[in-house]
């Protein structure tokens, strides 16, 4: 794979520190960033809604908190779209599986965040992240490779409301082997769906995200079984909030929610 950044980034930062300030730091601005252990890293706090945020910088650790996860891996890491480094997920036996947390339960609203590269098409379904084990059939909310709606590889935001997957589909088939943006967001009343910073699908929704006990898993199922991603995840986030059109913007360009 040949990486082309899009940005020179503090990716250990939060939604408040843009991509661009380790240019602050190499300009001996020390505002927002400093060296921690050698690597360079945000002197702010997360932001409000943020609830984890997995780097992926040759760890599993939660930057925002304590929702660590664990490797289950053989692939290692690659370089990132944005600088650092992203994880690899080989399609068969790798995955990350995050332990249960009650802030991992979302019941009212929720965006999650992420770069993916998707390294090639099969007939399965895989997963980006999931509140979903084998034996669990309720999908609290999920990024999925989807096969089971159109069978074209789109990309699905899925939440489970009053009793059903609700599930908004990308109009096209996920890029092969680009590295590419997407955000799934509901803000109580529309579900929406936005790629490389811009809405590819909305659809109204209400009502009440089920809950499960489920660890939470990353490149496949959280139990290990079935619906491998093979590819690469980077910049993994969980907001406690849906957002707007101009913050997912943001978030794609800045890699901040606040413009």
């Amino acid at each position: 794979m040949t990486n082309s950044s899009r940005f020179v980034s503090d990716r250990r930062t939060n939604q408040n520190v843009s991509w661009s300030e380790e240019l602050d730091w190499q300009a001996g601005e020390r505002t927002n960033v400093e060296i921690v252990d050698g690597a360079l890293v945000s002197q702010m706090d997360p932001p409000e809604s943020g609830v984890a945020r997995w780097n992926f910088e040759q760890d599993l650790s939660d930057s925002w908190g304590t929702n660590h996860g664990s490797d289950y891996t053989s692939s290692g890491y690659t370089s990132a779209p944005t600088g650092g480094y992203a994880k690899i997920f080989n399609g068969s036996t790798d995955r990350v599986v995050v332990p249960n947390a009650s802030e991992l339960q979302f019941t009212n609203s929720i965006t999650i965040s992420t770069w993916s590269y998707l390294n090639g098409r099969d007939d399965e379904n895989s997963r980006i992240i999931t509140k979903r084990t084998d034996g669990q059939t309720v999908e609290s909310y999920g990024l999925v490779k989807d096969q089971f709606v159109d069978g074209d590889d789109s990309m699905a935001f899925r939440v489970y409301i009053d009793g059903e997957h609700a599930t908004l589909d990308s109009p096209e088939p996920i890029p092969l082997r680009v590295w590419t943006h997407w955000i799934g967001t509901w803000d109580g009343t529309i579900q929406r769906l936005f790629k490389n910073g811009v809405e590819v699908g909305s659809q109204p929704l209400t009502g009440t995200i089920a809950t499960n006990p489920d660890a939470l898993g990353i490149g496949c199922r959280g139990d290990g079984n079935n619906d491998w991603w093979n590819g690469y995840i980077d910049d993994l986030r969980l907001y406690s909030k849906g957002i707007t059109a101009s913050e997912a913007s943001n978030l794609y360009t800045t890699g901040r929610i606040s413009g």
